[in-house]
């Protein structure tokens, strides 16, 4: 978390001080909304390798607290043609529930990955 908030020049107490974050509403230290939402260019690029990701939306529902096991999922909504880019919904849960869902586009250097693409979610 320190070293995200470091890159990032993000360093609001209710991720870093354990002691601050115990006095806000969620009563210990939550994980930066862009760490966990970053995985979503992680899955794009192992699932479909020379993807560009052009866009990402995100909604923000429920807190991602430190040491929780996150499920993230893509389910490709639409395939476009010419040029090839596809619109993904994305999702983030935890054991307590949605805490992230948002939208994707991707582009499709290889068509053929596109048909692949939209026959797996992760």
């Amino acid at each position: 978390m320190t070293q995200f908030a470091e890159l990032g020049g993000d360093d609001n107490p209710v991720h870093v001080d354990a002691e601050f974050a115990a006095t806000t509403q969620f009563k210990r230290p939550i994980v930066h909304g862009m760490l966990y939402g970053s995985m979503f260019g992680t899955i794009f690029g192992a699932q479909i390798p020379g993807s560009i990701y052009m866009s990402q939306s995100f909604k923000f529902r429920k807190p991602v607290y430190v040491g929780d096991t996150v499920t993230a999922r893509v389910e490709v909504m639409a395939v476009r043609d010419k040029p090839h880019i596809i619109t993904c919904l994305t999702t983030l849960s935890t054991e307590a529930g949605l805490a992230m869902d948002g939208e994707a586009k991707v582009l499709i250097m290889d068509p053929d990955s596109a048909a692949a693409a939209a026959g797996s979610s992760r």
